[in-house]
């Protein structure tokens, strides 16, 4: 699933391809997505000006001199390609046609992404995004907020820190990462966690996002960039899909766990509980 630097990336390749121009149609080829298409989509966001691409947690926002705002989240297996000449798929669902002559076609094989809009002024209320909690390459995302927010909660960290309320698209890959950076075992509750590992934790999730942004996020399965190219940054995992593999520092095996279905890797020696 594209995480936080998937869609950053993302976010960084549309930017140029798209800011500036206008959406002079839409083709809607299939609207059952996880919300329907709304029916009057192009009505509300073609021959208007796109200011700029934004991200909200995993969500990518287009922002229109009208004042609406294209919103789209790739769930598991959304694709966004800019191409000249437009090529056909069978999981295509959307074709944007810009105003310089090219096209913005949004693939999704499983369906579980979304494509609407929202008024600009209404956007922070909305059911998307009300409930996130802070951004982690925000400069409030510190040590300070980290402590307050972990003080009274015995979650298991690596499952507190995944929490969409808590800091959104910190993922599975990148919280077993920044968990293994900072030596604290991923099943310790929040609240046990002393101010040294809150510092080093909030300092390495900016430390692996950032990587994963600079190496165009981490391909895993199916996510590509809006090129067509996949990310680099799963060539710089020191635990995640390591089991059993020797530790980067102490040469233990790496152990893999189950939290909350989702699989975690960590370092039984280099991350004592």
């Amino acid at each position: 699933m594209p995480e936080l630097p998937e869609v950053e990336t993302v976010k960084k390749y549309l930017t140029p391809l798209i800011k500036g121009k206008k959406f002079t149609n839409i083709t809607i080829l299939n609207a059952k997505l996880r919300i329907q298409i709304p029916a009057n989509i192009t009505t509300k966001i073609t021959n208007s000006k796109i200011i700029k691409i934004e991200r909200r947690a995993k969500y990518l926002l287009t922002y229109f001199a009208n004042q609406q705002v294209l919103i789209i989240h790739l769930g598991m297996t959304g694709k966004i390609f800019v191409e000249t000449n437009l090529t056909s798929n069978k999981h295509d669902h959307v074709i944007f046609h810009l105003s310089d002559g090219n096209y913005m076609r949004y693939n999704d094989v499983r369906k579980f992404g979304l494509v609407t809009y929202q008024e600009q002024a209404n956007l922070t209320l909305s059911s998307f995004f009300k409930h996130l909690g802070i951004e982690p390459l925000s400069a409030n995302f510190d040590s300070i907020y980290m402590q307050n927010l972990c003080k009274n909660s015995n979650n298991e960290i690596k499952k507190f820190i995944m929490e969409q309320k808590n800091i959104v698209g910190v993922g599975n890959i990148y919280a077993s990462e920044a968990l293994f950076l900072s030596k604290i075992h991923p099943e310790k509750p929040a609240s046990q966690l002393k101010l040294t590992e809150i510092n080093l934790l909030v300092e390495n999730i900016k430390k692996v996002l950032l990587q994963a942004i600079a190496k165009g996020g981490s391909t895993i399965k199916d996510y590509r960039l809006v090129n067509g190219e996949s990310g680099y940054f799963q060539h710089e995992f020191k635990v995640y899909g390591k089991e059993n593999n020797a530790c980067q520092i102490c040469d233990s095996p790496i152990k893999k766990i189950k939290q909350a279905g989702r699989s975690t890797f960590y370092c039984g020696i280099c991350q004592k509980k």
